[in-house]
């Protein structure tokens, strides 16, 4: 026997054939489809946690910048430079010169957030926060929600704006979005 054919004998190539790839395949796919419910629980839980800390850093923004440019500050969403009640536009932060609520000539755009998860539920019971030069937020307090997924989402979560401008999280459990 030549030498070159015992070394071409010896060769084994080291890849996978066509069956045992679809072995493989499908049992990830097996173990894909196991996971994925927990993982929507898991999203979501996040995504309650992120949003309703940036929805409160948010907030604290604005506070501050009323106290440090001596302004009223309002936080809302905006729908063509006006406040609206649609939380799930996003958060937009303004100085509000003349205290109307609208983004107007004379305004001053501090800060805007992304619009939130079409999914989600964000609610305020009014339409804009203001926060005077002091820090107060009188006539703007109120209970924020953020609700991941749906209305009944164990993973909700709760802000409280009381009229001396301070925000805290909720403890209240459940949190409910109406």
């Amino acid at each position: 026997m030549p030498q070159w054919y015992r070394r071409m004998s010896l060769y084994r190539p080291h890849a996978f054939s066509l069956v045992e790839l679809m072995i493989i395949m499908t049992i990830l796919v097996i173990l894909i489809l196991i996971a994925a419910p927990n993982l929507t629980g898991q999203w979501q839980a996040y995504r309650g946690k992120t949003q309703i800390a940036l929805i409160q850093q948010t907030l604290m923004f604005a506070r501050n910048q009323a106290i440090s440019f001596g302004s009223r500050v309002t936080v809302c969403p905006l729908a063509n430079n006006r406040c609206d009640s649609h939380w799930q536009r996003g958060l937009s932060v303004f100085i509000d010169i003349n205290a109307d609520g609208q983004l107007g000539s004379n305004d001053r755009l501090l800060l805007s957030t992304h619009s939130f998860h079409a999914d989600d539920t964000v609610q305020f019971n009014r339409a804009r926060i203001r926060f005077l030069p002091s820090g107060l937020s009188s006539g703007s307090n109120g209970t924020f929600t953020y609700c991941p997924g749906h209305k009944e989402s164990q993973y909700s979560q709760a802000l409280i704006i009381n009229n001396a401008g301070r925000i805290r999280l909720s403890q209240r459990q459940p949190i409910r979005c109406q």
